[in-house]
């Protein structure tokens, strides 16, 4: 019998974005799956459209907070219902090409030892006008963790599939962070797990411009990184490494804020 895989969704008012990223799940070609959804005390219809999904299909899963926790707890929450043997993160206004799933899986389960994440590439569509590509590169399998440092590595959170074992070590995300909590645990995860790349398009994320009150967020998220990391990077690859990343940051704090900005993940981000 194929792996069960937990598709984890996060929702806060996402009443009228939220059936296509649904609809992309349904028409995968890999079916063992159950759709985990966690309403983060959203205002408007959304437990609605997740009940009426949930008579179309069975896998899917409602869960609700009684009060807004954040994208981190909203992923959380669902992940810790999880019962797959592997982790899928998909954003709720993002989308799912058919074959997805199964070619991540089939990927994973024949990955050599030691493996445990898979990214695949994206169509980035902004503002419903313009479009750009993000593909992994092969050579992202060796040295990922300094090159996700440097800023070599980029990614789309809805192309990312983890081995749910993975966070026996990781732990979850952080709630602290109200945004970026995506490249926090990915971070984690690299550490201690290798990646596999596939460079086909298999997700289109629809991206809309932020507002400049985010930058707060930014900030913070950076801030604990920083706080979090050198000394975990520090004793994974020695002083010189920390001392590098923290010159690094200081003189490109600029070049950070703005690769950060709009939700699409730059590696560069974790250049502390």
């Amino acid at each position: 019998m194929k792996s069960l895989v937990s598709v984890i969704v996060p929702a806060y008012n996402r009443a009228a974005v939220l059936p296509r990223a649904v609809e992309s799940v349904r028409n995968q070609t890999y079916e063992n799956w159950e759709l985990l959804i966690c309403d983060d005390a959203s205002t408007d219809n959304t437990a609605d459209v997740v009940a009426e999904l949930q008579q179309q299909d069975d896998r899917i899963k409602l869960l609700r907070h009684q009060k807004n926790l954040g994208a981190a707890e909203a992923r959380n929450t669902p992940m810790k219902a999880a019962q797959g043997s592997y982790i899928a993160l998909l954003d709720s206004d993002d989308e799912w090409l058919p074959e997805k799933l199964e070619k991540q899986i089939a990927a994973l389960e024949t990955a050599p030892e030691g493996v445990g994440i898979c990214l695949t590439g994206a169509k980035i569509i902004k503002n419903q006008l313009r479009s750009a590509y993000d593909i992994p590169q092969k050579d992202w399998e060796e040295n990922t963790f300094v090159k996700f440092l440097d800023g070599t590595i980029s990614y789309t959170t809805s192309t990312i599939v983890f081995r749910r074992s993975c966070l026996k070590t990781t732990g979850l995300m952080t709630s602290a962070l109200r945004r970026g909590q995506d490249e926090d645990l990915l971070l984690r995860i690299l550490l201690h797990y290798r990646l596999i790349t596939i460079q086909d398009v298999l997700v289109k994320m629809n991206l809309c411009t932020v507002k400049k009150n985010l930058f707060t967020h930014i900030l913070i998220q950076v801030d604990h990184m920083v706080r979090n990391y050198y000394k975990t990077i520090e004793i994974a690859y020695g002083k010189n490494t920390r001392k590098y990343s923290k010159e690094n940051y200081n003189n490109n704090s600029k070049q950070i804020l703005s690769l950060s900005m709009g939700h699409l993940s730059q590696s560069t981000i974790f250049i502390l």
